[in-house]
């Protein structure tokens, strides 16, 4: 004797499969124009807070060169800001490479949701003292992201 499936089962099995496969909502993509980070030309300093670094663009804009990066972080509040660290170290290699350091100060607040933002810094320093170059933006001194000045075509 066999034991029919009952149809209910039949129609949820797909609805349960889907449910599987769906992935923990992401924070919104951020909108508008992208945060502007300070550029020094100086060593980082160690602290910083929380960030990820998740792409970096380099894009000609109206004030010069540009990196436009992507960053999460696993902290938000309002009032973040940005600087970017430049050694002036360069690898002599062709092209040259060398590397940026992120930094984000959060001004101490203690907020728990996570978020992503865009965050711009000029590299007409970089590109002028170098050419073109290959940069590695990183936050925490092990990973980081690569770009190419100017920009492949």
């Amino acid at each position: 004797m066999t034991r029919q499936t009952p149809a209910l089962l039949l129609l949820a099995a797909p609805l349960l499969a889907l449910a599987a496969c769906a992935t923990p909502e992401q924070p919104p993509a951020p909108s508008g124009p992208p945060a502007w980070a300070d550029f020094r030309t100086e060593a980082a300093p160690v602290e910083w807070d929380d960030v990820q670094i998740l792409s970096a663009t380099p894009r000609e804009s109206i004030g010069g060169p540009e990196v436009v990066l992507e960053v999460s972080f696993a902290t938000t509040c309002e009032g973040s800001t940005y600087a970017v660290f430049w050694n002036q170290i360069a690898t002599r290699s062709l092209p040259p490479q060398t590397v940026f350091t992120l930094r984000r100060d959060g001004h101490g607040a203690d907020c728990a949701t996570p978020g992503t933002a865009s965050v711009a810094f000029p590299i007409e320093e970089p590109a002028d003292s170098l050419g073109p170059f290959v940069g590695r933006v990183t936050a925490d001194g092990e990973t980081g992201v690569e770009f190419r000045w100017p920009p492949e075509s």
